[in-house]
């Protein structure tokens, strides 16, 4: 199982009950018939892998399949185009330097390009070939590894907002990560202490830090190593007992709590099994769900298959070739509603769109019999059973601000909310998320932009900006690990008079209190003795809060789930006197709050919080609408899975007085098609932030289907 999935159906599900007049996702429940009828695409050589995405960017997504035999000519991976009939083509073998074990497919090197990379099946490496917009590639690289790899997935692991590649060596109990800078790759090589056979991995928020760590199979085990992401290594922090010879692992949130949670399969037990986390690197006993009757469970992916919000499961299973749709009841208990007999040697299972209609399709790689099958998804049976109604006029407006990286797309928000100039800017790190998540409170009282920079050096393109704005005095927020004293001097050359201050503390947490003391000095008498306070651990609650901190000028506090030693006394001592808490209890403890009742009164105390982080952000938004006065048209939409599209967003946001909803990159969150559709009448213009990599063409045509 692959972190980086195209998981569209919620989406789909979404835009078809909002055209359909059907209300409320939550109308349909998952019942058989669940598939459609099979298709084949045949392969030159045996399949062991499939990777999706839209290599041509035609509208129709692609398969790309691992060929591990060597009567392949030549040895590497199968290219298979999507389009309506057929549903793909004839595959083309393009060359990897050898047969292939695994593949995945995201935009490695941040070009907007979909590409490719698999690991090599008779010696040791993982080739990347970059993608160039229109179905072929660059030359693949070779990144040299100790030893075989065998599963493979892509995350941002370094938090740095680049995508990384990430493989287990099996033989040898390693787990590999690629980095990646600069269009290309370091590899590092890290021991998992008493592992027996890591065939499988999967990659998620299981520790409750920033860094994303991994679920890894050990079939010999039979368990899933916890392995927790610290930032220079792995420390195992928990092992989940399951049924023997475990094949697969997925991780997703099965109980809609905003923790990830862990799904094995189980071969020889034939079932699979769901471990509810903490967040925190603990895990509740197995939820078993039998796949049937020696039926030697494979490979597994998570999917909201009836768009009620709650995550639903595939499961393949390698000797009988049966497709398995399991039913969550919502607390992460899955029950098997329908098989259908699909392949002879099902090995990988993916999630995508080849033909481009409304229908969610799964792509299976049948190595047993050589080829590619493709199966329609549930919502061929609510196609069928409804007629369209007339389309309706197009009269919303839609607009993207995006850059070819995340510091044009700062700059593209500048331009928009400050197309006259500002006398002052503010830069923060576009490297890390927390300096800059509290400034937006900061750019409100300035009537500033919000501009992010590298550490090392300031991109000429922020530069360009900085003097189109003709600002007279310049802002740095963090330390110099943060933005370095290089950045500084050159701003001091690029600002009307040299005045470039910092605001920073030895951490996140007293960063982001001394831009709170400045917004609150800036305020004067004016202060109101509002204020936010969110977790410092992950990004999501504080920067959906950023539109509000910004049109009300209430400063950002962050603080670790326990709490923290003074940050009562600062928040005391700049007068505030109401507090709103971002999050719930995982990410602002229960005792934080009650410090906080304590000290302000339960009245002036409210917190949001949702089942995640896209319901919290949500709730946040009406928040500003009602008690504010921002306004739901032109609302943002961002990713809430990566933070740099949205930190200069949510500011220019709350300077056009608009509120900013998060959902995840390929499918609309259920609870912002709940607040688009709500609002509708509202809403003139929509704003997305970020190019189709942060928010996909499919979560913006979801998103404008729930306008109409």
């Amino acid at each position: 199982m692959k972190m980086h999935k195209r998981t569209l159906s919620a989406a789909l599900v979404v835009a078809l009950v909002a055209a359909l007049g059907l209300g409320s996702v939550s109308a349909f429940a998952l019942e058989a018939p669940v598939f459609g009828e099979s298709s084949m695409m045949q392969d030159p050589a045996a399949p062991r892998d499939v990777a999706v995405a839209d290599f041509n960017e035609d509208g129709y997504d692609d398969v790309v399949s691992a060929v591990p035999g060597s009567d392949a000519n030549p040895a590497g991976v199968a290219l298979s185009m999507g389009s309506t009939n057929p549903v793909l083509s004839a595959p083309t073998m393009i060359d990897m330097g050898g047969a292939t074990w695994s593949v995945v497919a995201a935009d490695l090197n941040a070009d907007g390009h979909a590409d490719v990379a698999a690991s090599l099946a008779d010696g040791a490496g993982i080739a990347v070939m970059f993608g160039n917009g229109n179905g072929t590639f660059t030359d693949p690289a070779t990144y040299m590894t100790s030893n075989m790899v065998r599963g493979l997935l892509v995350a941002d692991m370094n938090a740095d907002g680049s995508l990384d590649i990430v493989g287990t060596e099996p033989d040898i109990q390693v787990v590999v990560v690629l980095t990646g800078a600069n269009g290309g790759f370091s590899v590092a090589e890290y021991d998992i202490a008493g592992a027996g056979n890591i065939l499988e991995l999967a990659a998620g928020q299981l520790a409750g830090d920033e860094f994303v760590d991994l679920a890894l199979v050990d079939s010999f085990g039979a368990r899933v190593i916890i392995a927790e992401n610290t930032g220079s290594g792995f420390t195992q922090v928990a092992t989940l007992a399951t049924g023997e010879q475990p094949r697969a692992v997925a991780v997703a949130d099965f109980n809609n709590d905003s923790h990830d949670d862990v799904v094995a399969s189980s071969s020889l037990a034939s079932d699979v099994e769901v471990f509810l986390g903490d967040g925190v690197g603990g895990f509740a006993d197995p939820m078993i769900a039998s796949a049937g009757e020696d039926s030697r469970t494979g490979a597994i992916a998570p999917i909201d298959l009836d768009g009620d919000g709650d995550m639903d499961l595939l499961a393949v299973n390698a000797t009988t070739g049966v497709l398995v749709a399991f039913e969550n009841d919502g607390s992460g208990a899955l029950t098997a509603i329908e098989s259908l007999s699909v392949a002879s040697g099902p090995t990988a299972i993916e999630l995508g769109n080849p033909n481009g209609d409304e229908i969610l399709d799964i792509v299976i790689a049948d190595y047993g019999d050589g080829c590619v099958r493709v199966i329609p998804s549930p919502q061929t049976v609510i196609i069928s059973a409804y007629e369209l109604p007339v389309p309706v006029p197009n009269t919303l407006d839609t607009l993207e601000v995006a850059g070819a990286n995340r510091y044009e797309t700062a700059v593209e928000a500048s331009k928009l909310a400050f197309e006259s100039g500002s006398d002052h800017v503010i830069i923060a790190s576009g490297e890390n998320w927390p300096d800059a998540v509290t400034a937006s409170a900061l750019a409100g009282r300035l009537g500033a932009p919000l501009l992010l920079t590298r550490n090392a050096d300031l991109p000429q393109v922020v530069a360009d900006e900085v003097r189109r704005l003709g600002a007279a005095d310049a802002v740095v927020i963090g330390s110099e690990a943060a933005v370095s004293e290089a950045v500084v001097q050159t701003l001091k050359l690029l600002v009307g008079t040299g005045n470039v201050s910092r605001l920073a503390g030895i951490n996140r947490y007293e960063t982001a209190d001394a831009v709170a003391r400045e917004v609150i000095a800036l305020a004067g008498d004016a202060y109101d003795g509002r204020a936010f306070v969110a977790t410092g651990r992950v990004f999501a609650d504080a920067l959906a809060a950023s539109p509000l901190a910004n049109v009300t000028g209430a400063p950002v506090f962050l603080t670790p789930p326990e709490g923290r030693a003074g940050l009562l006394d600062e928040m005391l001592s700049g007068g505030v006197t109401d507090l709103v808490i971002l999050g719930g209890l995982p990410s602002v403890g229960a005792n934080v709050e009650a410090q906080m009742v304590a000290a302000f009164s339960a009245e002036r105390v409210t917190r949001f919080a949702g089942a995640t982080r896209y319901e919290t952000a949500a709730l946040v938004a009406a928040y500003g609408v009602s008690h504010d006065g921002l306004s739901w048209d032109g609302v943002g939409i961002a990713t809430g899975t990566n933070f740099p599209d949205a930190l200069a967003g949510g500011t220019m946001l709350g300077f056009r007085g608009s509120v900013m909803l998060l959902t995840t990159p390929e499918s609309l969150a259920v609870p912002v098609t709940r607040a688009l559709s709500e609002h509708a009448a509202e809403i003139n213009t929509i704003v997305f932030l970020g190019s189709t990599q942060a928010v996909s063409s499919a979560t913006r045509d979801a998103a404008i289907s729930a306008l109409r």
